[in-house]
This record gives C-alpha cells, structure tokens and sequence, in this order.
C-alpha cells in the first residue's frame, strides 16, 4: 500500500488516539508549520523508526511530542501506520514510570542538547550530502542552518587554520607544542598549495589502506612520505646545497 507507512519493532505500542500531550511542552518548545511538514515528509521516506517516550502515569509524552502530532496529521491525510506485528495506527514507545519531579526533568532535558557539532566536519558532511544530490531537509535541518553549513564548506583551507592545538580541516594536525601565532602563520601556504598536497597525500593513503576515502585523516600518510623522504637521503642532500651555497661568494 502507497499510504502505509512502517514502524520500528518495539516491545510496547499505544494506540495513537490514546497517546496524551504534556501542557508545559508548548511552553518551552515550538515547531513551526515548515518544520512540521519537513517532519512529516522525514516519515514519509523513512517511516516511524524511533520510539516514543509516554509517562505511564495518564499516557503523557515526555519526548517526541512534534512526532506524535506529524503522525497524527498524516493519518487525516489518509496514511496508516502498522506494526510489525500487523496493528494499524499505533506508534512505538517506550513507557517510563517515575515521580511528578523525574517527568518534568526528563520533559526538559529531552528537549536539551548537550553535545555539540565539531562544525567544520558537519559541514563537509553535509556539503558530501548535497553534492550527491540528497535532501538536506531530511537531515533534520532547516533551509538557514543548511545555507550556513554550506556557505562553511566552501571557505578556503587558509580560513579554516586555527592555531594551539586546534585542527586543522582535513588535515587533523595537532600542534602539541603551542607554538606562537606569528610562527604558526608563517608556516601558512597558499590554498592552491595545500589542495596540491592534500591529492598528494590522499593517493598514498590510499595506497597505504584500500579502505581510505576522502575526508579521512591523513596523517599516516603524512608520516609515511615524510619517513621516505628521509629514507632517500634528500634532506641530507639539501643540507650539502645549502652549504655550498653559503660558501659561495657573492657575485657582482
């Protein structure tokens, strides 16, 4: 069936109609109508696929309110949702049975995010995402994040530097002894440089591990060249150069 729309496979589900809405979450929380609709078409293409959290005291929703109420709307518009079991219309959930106190904590901080995005990473995943042509509004995100994420991703290397011990985009090189920034900026070359070495590099770490793909670290592969490099005697040859050029007298 076109309109039958799959839930994930849980030991417990409620009937949708029974499920009930904890009045303080509108007090904190909001969704506006574009982002219930991006909710509605995440499950459309995806399904029901994570529980919802129900106070056993009265059926209340302690997280996942925004989702109860898109798969509400989406069975007015004639959708059905089935269990792996065969039963129509109810929604998995988890049934959590604690204090007044513990319920209106876990309302808030289900609603909290306490990690953080390591930004400059999101960003290349999404820009990944968008050049292989998906739909970054399934992502969970709205069109100003994504226009942001996207404008990060495409900021040259030389913006992406950072400095005492922070990384540096691809290249995940740490300085470990937090050399001054007047140093650290010397050692900047220009992007077309570093473009070059970074194809440089992603074909021996290639070489190094078939499993390599682009945006993974490179350092081993830093490592080995550097390692070569020395191996085959050209430092030890360009220090003779330099030497000879010291003794060299000055012309004119």
């Amino acid at each position: 069936m076109e309109n039958q729309l799959n839930t994930c496979e849980v030991k417990n589900y409620v009937p949708i109609s029974e499920l009930k809405f904890h009045p303080k979450n509108k007090e904190i929380r909001t969704i506006t109508r574009e982002r219930l609709d991006d909710l509605k078409e995440s499950i459309r293409e995806k399904g029901f696929y994570e529980p919802i959290l129900v106070w056993k005291k009265g059926g209340v929703v302690l997280a996942g309110e925004h989702r109860t109420r898109a798969a509400l709307e989406l069975i007015d518009e004639g959708f059905e949702f089935k269990t792996p079991t065969g039963k129509t219309n109810e929604l998995p959930v988890v049934i959590e049975d604690c204090d007044d106190s513990t319920a209106n904590q876990i309302l808030h901080e289900s609603n909290n995010h306490y990690a953080t995005w390591i930004e400059h990473r999101l960003a290349k995943e999404i820009k990944n995402a968008e050049e292989a042509g998906e739909n970054l509004r399934q992502f969970g995100y709205t069109q100003d994040e994504i226009d942001k994420m996207m404008a990060s991703a495409m900021k040259d290397v030389e913006e992406n530097l950072k400095v005492e011990g922070e990384e540096v985009d691809d290249l995940d090189v740490r300085t470990d002894d937090r050399i001054e920034k007047e140093k650290y900026e010397s050692l900047v070359l220009p992007a077309d440089v570093y473009r070059e070495l970074m194809e440089i590099l992603g074909h021996i770490a290639k070489s190094l591990s078939p499993g390599w793909v682009k945006g993974d670290s490179v350092v081993e592969a830093t490592s080995a060249m550097c390692e070569s490099i020395r191996k085959a005697g050209v430092l030890e040859n360009l220090d003779e150069k330099e030497e000879e050029w010291d003794d060299e007298e000055p012309q004119g």
